[in-house]
């Protein structure tokens, strides 16, 4: 019977400094430092069972509880799984492969997994949860036995060496000259800035799908089509305003720097924009509000010169203007 692959390591390397993390921070100011302890042994228990993910289903949650209960002062099911929603909310964990599969995993778990697992012959790797650029990182190419050589093979090889290179450099001619083209953004003549919205999700849903495929040349998760369609519906703006800025962030996709070109850049890229769109209008209210309030100011200081002119309170001044007080007649 053959031995089972090893997907496990024994150990995983913690920064001395992972207190001073932003998104452990804020964990550890929501939830104190049993929020910091529920997240460590979380690594742990992730790479100690399935090595770069765990399926966060109601099992492992009970499993996991229990095994950190002896610190927590009890089992806390309710505790951990807020704690794990924060972790998926601030991106800690990806949260388009839990919205898609239920699964726990991120980039920075599996560059470890992949760090200490380097010179083992066998692991398996689920590619629908591989997040990190190298698809197969086990690839290998089939070494051929040299032949022996000839004058006439080496000849030969030389030929084809100098056909390989002209082809090379030909090549990259015609892709410099491709890459000075201007990019193209449409795939089609579908006008997104003509759509209804909140007419119902489905439609809404079936748009954001073909941005995708339009502009990022993919079919996305469901849970890639869940997050934008959030950002849409929770967002402060009216709804026309927040869906001309996402398309407009589709349309600059492709201008993007390949590092740049995910998912998750793009919605952090709307969710920015949707934000500086608000600061702007919450500071044009303010404007407006203190340019009413100093012309009420100017107004009532003018009140009260003109009844200083006339000898009457402001108050009196006020009344007469009303038409209220009737002067009696000497």
């Amino acid at each position: 019977m053959p031995r089972p692959t090893k997907q496990a390591i024994d150990y995983f390397p913690l920064d001395v400094s992972c207190e001073n993390d932003d998104k452990l921070q804020m964990i550890i100011g929501e939830f104190g430092m049993k929020g910091e302890f529920i997240f460590i042994k979380l690594l742990a228990y992730i790479y100690k069972n399935e090595g770069y993910y765990c399926v966060w289903d109601e099992k492992t949650q009970l499993k996991f509880a229990t095994g950190v209960a002896y610190a927590l002062g009890g089992s806390q099911v309710n505790l951990i799984r807020e704690v794990v929603a924060r972790l998926i909310q601030w991106e800690v964990f990806d949260n388009l492969v839990f919205d898609s599969f239920g699964i726990l995993t991120s980039r920075r778990i599996q560059k470890t997994w992949l760090d200490a697992t380097r010179k083992r012959a066998d692991r398996h790797i689920e590619p629908k949860l591989w997040l990190l650029t190298d698809k197969n990182p086990d690839k290998t190419v089939n070494s051929v036995p040299e032949a022996e050589e000839t004058p006439e093979k080496t000849e030969v090889i030389h030929k084809v060496k100098k056909s390989k290179v002209n082809k090379s450099s030909c090549s990259s001619r015609a892709a410099r000259q491709a890459s000075d083209q201007p990019k193209r953004f449409y795939n089609n003549d579908h006008d997104f800035l003509n759509f209804t919205l909140f007419t119902e999700e489905t439609e809404t849903r079936a748009e954001i799908d073909l941005l995708f495929q339009n502009f990022c040349d993919k079919v996305p998760h469901p849970g890639e089509i869940t997050r934008v369609y959030n950002i849409l519906t929770e967002s402060d703006l009216p709804a026309p305003d927040t869906w001309e800025l996402i398309v407009q962030a589709f349309k600059e996709f492709p201008l993007a720097a390949e590092a740049k070109r995910n998912s998750q850049y793009l919605c952090s890229k709307i969710s920015g924009r949707i934000g500086d769109k608000c600061k702007k209008q919450r500071e044009r209210q303010v404007k407006q509000q203190k340019a009413s309030e100093k012309l009420n100011l100017e107004n009532i200081q003018a009140e009260w010169q003109e009844a200083q002119k006339t000898g009457d309170s402001p108050y009196q001044h006020f009344l007469k203007e009303q038409g209220l007080v009737v002067e009696k007649a000497e």
